[in-house]
């Protein structure tokens, strides 16, 4: 607790307040954050997506050991000059860049449904992977475009 108080109350806060999102987290994350990510800007991020997302303490230790932090939003695209900015900026925070398959054991050559198997062995880390917005629908679902 102690270390807590000074982690936070360094910090050029309203009031000398512990700084929303962090005072909604449970202990566990906080201590958790305190423990393993140094840069300030990158923990307050971590505690905005535990808020938002819902992330359970084993999804925050998976998403800092892969480093989810310095990989939002950094995937090339040119959607900044095709969609609207709000649109762009939503688009910009879902994708990453690169998405970490390190669960999969394939070595190469594979084939496709060598992948897809294992994807779906893996389906729940995936999607917890590819963030808020994304579901299982089915296997080979079929898509239409209108």
């Amino acid at each position: 607790m102690l270390r807590f108080y000074r982690e936070y109350t360094t910090l050029d806060t309203a009031g000398g307040k512990v700084p929303q999102p962090v005072a909604q987290l449970p202990w566990s994350h906080n201590a958790l954050l305190i423990e393993r990510v140094k840069d300030v800007t990158a923990r307050f991020w971590y505690a905005e997506q535990i808020k938002n997302e819902a992330w359970s303490r084993d999804t925050l230790i998976q998403m800092i050991k892969s480093n989810a932090f310095e990989r939002q939003g950094s995937a090339v695209s040119n959607f900044n000059k095709r969609l609207p900015k709000k649109q762009s900026n939503l688009v910009q925070q879902t994708l990453k860049d690169p998405y970490v398959f390190d669960f999969i054991t394939l070595s190469e050559p594979f084939k496709e449904r060598e992948l897809e198997t294992e994807l779906l062995k893996h389906l729940e880390k995936f999607l917890i992977e590819l963030g808020g917005g994304f579901s299982f629908v089915g296997r080979q679902y079929h898509v239409e475009s209108q």
